[in-house]
Formats: structure tokens, C-alpha cells, sequence
């Protein structure tokens, strides 16, 4: 199967969820759909990102200012395209580990990297893990402690890859930003 392929997929299982398929399409869409898994499951999320697009579903109360800023970001032509700002404040926290929240800030799977804040609570830890990228860890508020080593706030802590680290914990509570593997190694 080539990219085209599965772009023409995308493209069919978009239009059948949609309901916007020619006929010819949606026997070619059914007929897939009972004997293709992979193209059912990807019918199948369509339809979950259609959904709210269905005739009487709730509307939504959009922001007065949302053109505006969408006009003003279309329009800031001394912006580079080769950068992004992204505001933290409007990120939601989610649970990660007993005492540890998150914020993923970028993901870069083509890397395997992931930037993410954590916010240690008074107590938590993490155990014994492995790197298989450069890991960069700045201590924003607080302080943590890996292997025995206080790291305060300002301070940087860097894991090379192949390096592994014992008990990571903050006694007191801590706000960290971390670049690195998008997953911790067991």
C-alpha cells in the first residue's frame, strides 16, 4: 500500500462519516467497512470528530473576539513561521503518578521527544528510570532531589542517553519543565 493509498482511505472513510459520499463511494465505503478492520476503525473515528457536526446537535457560544483573533493571527506577517508560542496558563493539569501532574507542553514523535511540566506535590517521587534521549530538566519552583543531589530552583539537571538515575523525589514540592523521552524507561 502506498501513502497515496492511505491518504485515499482517509479520504473516503472522511467523506462516508461526513455523509457527503457519492453513491458509488458508499458502496465502495460499506463493502471496506465489513471487511477491512482498519478501515472500519478509521470510519469509525471519523465519526467521533463528526459528531458534533450532526443536524441538531447543541451549538456552541463561541468568544465575541475569536474572528479578531483569528484575522490577527492570519494577518501578523512579522511573525516567523518557524515558531510557535504556547501559553501554559491555558493547558489543563492531568493526573500522571500518586503526586505528580502534568502539562504536555509539545510532543515531537518524529524525535521521540516530549516537553512537559511536572508539578511534584510534598513527598512524591519517581523510581529508578533509564534515558534513551538527552534528558533536560530545569527546576522552576522548589526543589527535587536525584540521588541524593538537591537540584533548586534555576538549576538544571541533564541525563545523557543510556544513563539511568536512582529515586527522583521532592520533599517539599517542586514545578519542573522537562525536554526528553516522550515516555520514562522502565
Amino acid at each position: 500500500m502506498s501513502e497515496h493509498d492511505d491518504i485515499s482511505d482517509s479520504y473516503l472513510a472522511a467523506r462516508y462519516a461526513l455523509g457527503i459520499a457519492s453513491l458509488a463511494e458508499i458502496v465502495s465505503a460499506e463493502a471496506r467497512i465489513d471487511s477491512d478492520p482498519v478501515f472500519a476503525a478509521e470510519v469509525g473515528r471519523y465519526d467521533i470528530v463528526f459528531s458534533g457536526f450532526e443536524p441538531g446537535a447543541a451549538n456552541v457560544a463561541l468568544p465575541a473576539d475569536l474572528w479578531d483573533r483569528i484575522e490577527s493571527a492570519i494577518d501578523d506577517e512579522s511573525r516567523s513561521p518557524h515558531t510557535r508560542t504556547i501559553r501554559t496558563a491555558e493547558l489543563a493539569w492531568e493526573a500522571f503518578i500518586p503526586g505528580i501532574d502534568r502539562k504536555i507542553v509539545f510532543v515531537d514523535k518524529a524525535a521521540t521527544i516530549s516537553g512537559v511540566l511536572y508539578r511534584l506535590a510534598p513527598g512524591a517521587s519517581v523510581g529508578n528510570h533509564g534515558h534513551g534521549v538527552i534528558e533536560e530538566c530545569l527546576v522552576l519552583e522548589g526543589e527535587i532531589e536525584i540521588d541524593g543531589v538537591p537540584i533548586r530552583a534555576g538549576d538544571m539537571h541533564m541525563a545523557f542517553p543510556e544513563a539511568r538515575h536512582g529515586l527522583l523525589s521532592s520533599r517539599h514540592g517542586a514545578l519542573v519543565y522537562l525536554r526528553g523521552d516522550m515516555q520514562i524507561q522502565a
